[in-house]
C-alpha cells in the first residue's frame, strides 16, 4: 500500500509538472481591469441621445485609463462610424443634388463661424505645420466625401492589384490635410478613389497639409447635444455628428498626453 501511494505521488507531481509546463505556453486570457465604473443605465427600454452620450463617454474614459494606443484605436472606431454613416447616404439615396453629409461644416459647424474669445473661427484654431504626415489608408482615420455614386462604382470597377488603373497611389489629384493630434485625415479632392482604396486595398497616404489642432481643441468642448465655449461656458453651434464630437473629446484627452512639438 506505501508503495503504491508512493507511485501515485510521483504520477501527481509529474501531472502537476506538465499542467504547470502547459500553463507556461498557453497562459490563460487575463481578466480584463474595469478601471472606469460603468455608468447606471436602463435595461428595459432604449437608450435616449443623453445615455447614449454617457456611454460613449464612458468608452471615452476607459480608453483614457488604458493609453494613448487604445485612443488611437477608439479615433479609428468613431472614424469608421462617419465613414459608413457617408457611404450609407450615397447608397441609400439616388437622386441627384442630394446632399451627404461629409465636410467639416456638416460634421462640425460653420467654419467661418467666430466663437473663441479673440473673435477667431474654427480655421482661425488650426495652426499650420512645416512636418509632412504619411499614414496607412486602412489603419488611420481618413474621411473621405464620396459625392457621385457612379463614379465610385468605375472607381472600384478598375482600381486596385491586377486591374486596369492598377494598385491606388498618390497622385495630383489627390488631396488631403491631417489634423494632429489623432491624426485625423480630411481627404478634399480625388475622394472616390480614395474610398475604393480604403474598402479594398488600402495604400500609403501622403497628406498635403498637416495642421496643428490644439489650440481648436483648447477652445471647445461638448456636452453632446451643443459645441460650448471653453472662455464662458455657452454654447455657439448644435452638435451635428455625435461620432465627431466623440472624436474631438478623444483628441482632447490625446492633447493632454501628448507635448504637439512646435515647428
Amino acid at each position: 500500500m506505501v508503495v503504491c501511494r508512493m507511485r501515485q505521488d510521483r504520477q501527481n507531481a509529474r501531472l502537476q509538472e506538465i499542467l504547470k509546463s502547459i500553463r507556461g505556453k498557453h497562459p490563460g486570457r487575463p481578466k480584463p481591469t474595469i478601471r472606469v465604473p460603468i455608468p447606471e443605465l436602463p435595461t428595459s427600454r432604449p437608450l435616449t441621445a443623453k445615455e447614449g452620450w454617457k456611454s460613449l463617454c464612458w468608452i471615452v474614459d476607459v480608453a483614457t485609463s488604458e493609453g494613448s494606443e487604445a485612443l488611437r484605436g477608439l479615433t479609428l472606431g468613431l472614424t469608421r462610424i462617419i465613414q459608413a454613416e457617408i457611404l450609407k447616404g450615397l447608397f441609400f439615396d439616388a437622386r441627384p443634388g442630394r446632399n451627404v453629409p461629409s465636410s467639416i461644416e456638416d460634421l462640425l459647424w460653420d467654419p467661418s463661424l467666430p466663437f473663441a474669445s479673440d473673435g477667431r473661427n474654427l480655421r482661425g484654431l488650426l495652426r499650420r505645420r512645416r512636418t509632412s504626415t504619411a499614414v496607412s489608408i486602412q489603419s488611420s482615420a481618413v474621411i473621405a466625401s464620396p459625392w457621385n455614386v457612379q463614379r465610385l462604382v468605375i472607381s472600384m470597377q478598375n482600381l486596385g492589384p491586377g486591374l486596369s488603373w492598377k494598385a491606388w497611389r498618390n497622385s495630383d489629384n489627390t488631396h488631403s490635410v491631417a489634423w494632429l493630434p489623432w491624426p485625423l485625415i480630411w481627404v478634399d479632392n480625388g475622394n472616390h478613389t480614395m474610398t475604393t482604396a480604403m474598402l479594398r486595398h488600402g495604400g500609403t497616404l501622403q497628406c498635403s497639409e498637416t495642421l496643428d489642432a490644439s489650440p481648436l481643441l483648447r477652445a471647445v468642448r461638448t456636452d453632446g447635444e451643443n459645441w460650448i465655449r471653453v472662455s464662458d461656458g455657452q454654447p455657439f453651434a448644435e452638435v451635428r455628428s455625435v461620432p465627431m464630437a466623440a472624436l474631438l473629446t478623444v483628441g482632447q484627452r490625446l492633447l493632454k498626453g501628448i507635448k504637439v512639438a512646435s515647428d
